[in-house]
C-alpha cells in the first residue's frame, strides 16, 4: 500500500491522511486503496431512475487516465475548466486535472441560462488553457463561443476510457487545486482560489460537524459547477467514505418529490439546500408521494440564503406524517470564500430561533420583543468550525459589541487568500490582533 505521511482519526473514527499535508488527489487514492469497491455515486439521470454508478476504483483509473492525457497536451498548473452537467463525469475531470497536478475551474453549468456568456467571462478571468467536458456539450459550446474557440484546447472526458496510459503527479498541500467561481447573481463572478489545504481542511469539518457516521448517504440535486454541490456532496461522500445519490437539478426544479423521492428510496441520512427548496417542497401534491418514508433522514441542512422559520414549521408540518423529524433542520452558514462551511447547528439538536424586535434590526441591533407588530424570528447558523474565527465590523471598521450587526469577517483554515483575474486585488481584509480576516459580504451578529 502506497505509504501517506501521517494518519488521523476522519469522521467515521477511521485513519485517513492529515489534512496538513496532503492532496486532494492524494484523498482520492488513499479512499481507493482502503474502500476499492465504495460506490460513491448513484446518479439518477431523470430524477427517478439510476442510470449510472461510479465507485471508488473506477474513479481513480479513469482520473489517471485522463491525467495522462492532459499531461500529453498541457504544462503542468495549467488550469483547465470543467464543463460538465451534474453526474460521474465531472468527477472523473476533476480527479483527471487534480491526478496531473492542474488546477480545475469550476462554475458553469451548461444547461443554466446565460451558460455561454458565463463561459466566455471565466475562460478570459480565469486565463484557463483548456475546457474539459462531455463530447457533445463541447461541440454545442465550442461553436457558439467563438470569443474564446480558439484560444483554448477542447479535450473530451471520452479519452479517459481509451486512453490507456496513466499518470499521478499531485500537487503540493498548499498549492492552487481549484478556482470556485461564485454565483455573479448580483455582480461579476469571482473565480476563489483554493488549495489542497482549503479543500482538506473544511471536508474534515464538514464530517466532524455534521457528524457523518459509517453508512451516511447523501442526497444532492444542487450542481457540482456550484460550491454546496461539489464540496457539500460528492467530495463528502469521498472523504467520509460515504454515498452520494445525485440529481440534475432540473429535475428538481421540475417535480420536487424526486428529492424526497431519492432520500426515501436511499435512506439518505444527509440532504438538503438553500431555503427555497423546502419553499418549493410545500407545494407538492401527497397523492404522488403516499409511501414515503423520511425517518432516516437526519440532517437536512438549510442555508445559502435568509432562513424563514414558518417555512421550516410548515414543512415540518406538512412531512411529519412521512416521519421527517424537525430535530433533522440544520441551519449553516458557508460561501464559497471559505470553500464551503463556516458553521452549522450540531446533529441532534433542535435548531435555536429567536424573536427579535424589526424595527430594532433595521437599526443593526438584536433585541428580543413581545411586541407582536415589531416581531421578526431569527435562525441561529450554529457553531464555527473549528480553527475558525470570525469577527463582526461596524461600518467604521469598529468591532462591535454582542447583539450589534455588522459586516462578518472571517479567519481560518479553509479561508481563501482571494480571487483571480480581474478581481484579485479586490479582496477586502482586516487585520484584527495580528491575524489577517477576509470580508464575507454578509451581515450578521
Amino acid at each position: 500500500m502506497e505509504k501517506f505521511p501521517s494518519l488521523v482519526l476522519g469522521p467515521n473514527q477511521e485513519q485517513i491522511p492529515d489534512w496538513r499535508q496532503i492532496s486532494l488527489a492524494e484523498l482520492c487514492r488513499f479512499r481507493s486503496m482502503v474502500q476499492p469497491d465504495l460506490e460513491i455515486m448513484s446518479f439518477l439521470g431523470d430524477g427517478i431512475h439510476e442510470t449510472e454508478t461510479l465507485t471508488i476504483e473506477r474513479l481513480d483509473r479513469q482520473a489517471s487516465h485522463m491525467a495522462a492525457w492532459l499531461s500529453k497536451v498541457l504544462p503542468p498548473s495549467s488550469k483547465v475548466m470543467l464543463l460538465f452537467e451534474n453526474g460521474p463525469d465531472y468527477l472523473i475531470g476533476l480527479f483527471g486535472c487534480a491526478y496531473a497536478g492542474m488546477v480545475a475551474v469550476s462554475g458553469v453549468y451548461p444547461s443554466d441560462f446565460g451558460s455561454r456568456d458565463r463561459l466566455n467571462y471565466i475562460v478570459k478571468d480565469s486565463e484557463c488553457s483548456a475546457i474539459l467536458g462531455k463530447k457533445k456539450v463541447l461541440e454545442a459550446f465550442q461553436s457558439e463561443c467563438l470569443e474564446v474557440s480558439q484560444e483554448v484546447f477542447w479535450i473530451p472526458v471520452e479519452i479517459s476510457e481509451t486512453y490507456y496510459k496513466k499518470v499521478y503527479n499531485p500537487s503540493l498541500n498548499e498549492d492552487l487545486a481549484l478556482i470556485q467561481y461564485t454565483s455573479g447573481s448580483t455582480q461579476n463572478p469571482k473565480g476563489v482560489i483554493l488549495t489542497n489545504r482549503n479543500i482538506l481542511f473544511n471536508l474534515l469539518q464538514q464530517g466532524q460537524k455534521f457528524g457523518y457516521q459509517k453508512g451516511d448517504v447523501g442526497v444532492s440535486w444542487l450542481p457540482l459547477s456550484h460550491d454546496m454541490g461539489l464540496m457539500g456532496a460528492a467530495l463528502m461522500a469521498i472523504g467520509a467514505g460515504g454515498k452520494c445519490v445525485l440529481l440534475p437539478p432540473e429535475t428538481f426544479l421540475k417535480d420536487p418529490s424526486n428529492w424526497l423521492r431519492a432520500i426515501s428510496k436511499y435512506g439518505a441520512t444527509l440532504s438538503g439546500g438553500p431555503a427555497f427548496a423546502y419553499q418549493m417542497c410545500l407545494n407538492i401534491n401527497e397523492d404522488t408521494i403516499d409511501s414515503l418514508d423520511l425517518s432516516t433522514w437526519d440532517q437536512a441542512f438549510v442555508g445559502s440564503e435568509s432562513i424563514n422559520r414558518k417555512v421550516l414549521e410548515q414543512f415540518e408540518v406538512k412531512f411529519s406524517k412521512y416521519r421527517f423529524k424537525n430535530l433533522a433542520f440544520c441551519p449553516c452558514y458557508g460561501l464559497a470564500e471559505a470553500t464551503l462551511l463556516v458553521s452549522a447547528k450540531e446533529r441532534n439538536l433542535l435548531p435555536l430561533f429567536i424573536t427579535v424586535s424589526r424595527e430594532k434590526l433595521s437599526e443593526g441591533y438584536i433585541v428580543e420583543t413581545e411586541n407582536l407588530e415589531d416581531q421578526r424570528s431569527i435562525v441561529s447558523s450554529g457553531n464555527l468550525i473549528d480553527e475558525t474565527q470570525a469577527i463582526i465590523v461596524d461600518s467604521s471598521m469598529n468591532i462591535c459589541s454582542d447583539r450589534e450587526c455588522g459586516a462578518i469577517y472571517l479567519n481560518g483554515p479553509s479561508i481563501s487568500s482571494g480571487y483571480c483575474g480581474r478581481f484579485s486585488k479586490n479582496i477586502e481584509s482586516f487585520n484584527y490582533e495580528g491575524k489577517l480576516y477576509i470580508s464575507t459580504g454578509d451581515k450578521g451578529c
